[in-house]
């Protein structure tokens, strides 16, 4: 078990088209792939901060939400990586660094 929540483990946007049948074909292998993905071991926690923009002007901070995001999302896609919100990894550091642990051992 996870010292916190598994977020999810896919998702896309799946357009959808006159041919149900051909639709379908996408969602079943992104339903193979999460399900993969859920059985793996779980061997890095990574969490990815907020991009914070340093300019004066702020003229491409609304991207820095995004990138993040973009980060994020290729990590998720590496066998063994957990990806986690950045408090959530925080809390897991804090808990080895109290027990003077260097891994969690859960069920």
């Amino acid at each position: 078990m996870l010292p916190f929540p598994r977020p999810p483990l896919l998702a896309r946007i799946v357009p959808v088209g006159s041919n149900a049948q051909a639709d379908v074909e996408p969602v079943r292998k992104s339903i193979r792939e999460a399900i993969d993905k859920s059985r793996q071991k779980i061997t890095q926690i990574i969490a990815v901060p907020p991009m914070v923009c340093e300019d004066l002007s702020f003229e491409f901070a609304y991207l820095g939400p995004a990138y993040s995001r973009i980060i994020e999302q290729s990590l998720a896609d590496r066998d063994g990586v957990f990806v986690a919100e950045l408090t959530e990894a925080r809390a897991v550091e804090k808990e080895l660094q109290l027990g003077d642990r260097t891994k969690i051992d859960r069920p």
